[in-house]
């Protein structure tokens, strides 16, 4: 999927995006719940939350 049609029904823009790829900004909670629920999956494989990926998907 491209950054373009990801954010294509979101509020955030592809350069948004693309500053998360390179690990240069970290998203909200709200933003990041809003990426996974785009991409059809659960918070925990999009993002590390704890830094240590102890967190899984029901």
């Amino acid at each position: 999927m491209t950054q373009a049609k990801l954010v294509e029904n979101m509020d955030i823009s592809r350069q948004y995006i693309s500053l998360l790829e390179k690990n240069e900004i970290e998203p909200s909670m709200k933003v990041a719940n809003e990426i996974a629920r785009e991409l059809g999956t659960c918070i925990y494989l999009v993002f590390d939350l704890d830094g240590i990926g102890t967190y899984k998907c029901r």
